[in-house]
């Protein structure tokens, strides 16, 4: 998981989603388990959802879920790469591709 994590942090922002789902769907090509991945990214956001409401890391479990749906999902990979190029202009409103 550590290594994964390293991986896509050196994938440039803006493009780093797509890239991912890209890699992602060149290892695992069989549809049982793409049918497993999104179920259990579905369960997790429902278990944040709830968490939301009863104490827990309800953001984090939506957050985890909706990554795993965008290695699944190609458009929801795009919709990331361009809500985190608007997350970076907002934060770091001078350079929009790395932070401070």
């Amino acid at each position: 998981m550590k290594s994964a994590w390293r991986r896509f942090r050196t994938l440039p922002p803006g493009s780093r989603f797509q890239l991912a789902h890209e890699q992602h769907q060149r290892k695992h090509k069989h549809p049982a388990t793409r049918v497993a991945v999104m179920a259990g990214a579905v369960l997790l956001i429902l278990a944040g959802v709830v968490a939301l409401v009863v104490p827990g890391p309800g953001l984090l479990m939506i957050a985890m879920g909706a990554l795993l749906v965008a290695r699944e999902s190609a458009s929801l990979s795009r919709g990331l790469d361009r809500f985190e190029l608007w997350v970076r202009r907002r934060l770091w409103p001078g350079d929009a591709h790395s932070p401070r």
